[in-house]
């Protein structure tokens, strides 16, 4: 959840870049904070997807 919400605040910054209502520089400013927790939350994901494949063959390693 908190990935859509950065993304949908990263895609407002950038379409007000394409607009021209705000400048390069602000949109550097603006945007970097979103890519920062987009970042950790993606890493989050990661982490958490790999310990929940390492149950699963876990798992499957004791099937008959």
């Amino acid at each position: 959840m908190k990935v859509q919400s950065v993304l949908q605040d990263y895609t407002r910054i950038m379409n007000q870049l394409e607009n021209g209502t705000i400048t390069s520089a602000e949109a550097v400013r603006l945007g970097t904070p979103s890519e920062v927790v987009a970042s950790i939350q993606s890493a989050k994901f990661d982490s958490a997807l790999a310990d929940y494949k390492k149950v699963v063959d876990k798992c499957r390693s004791r099937e008959p």
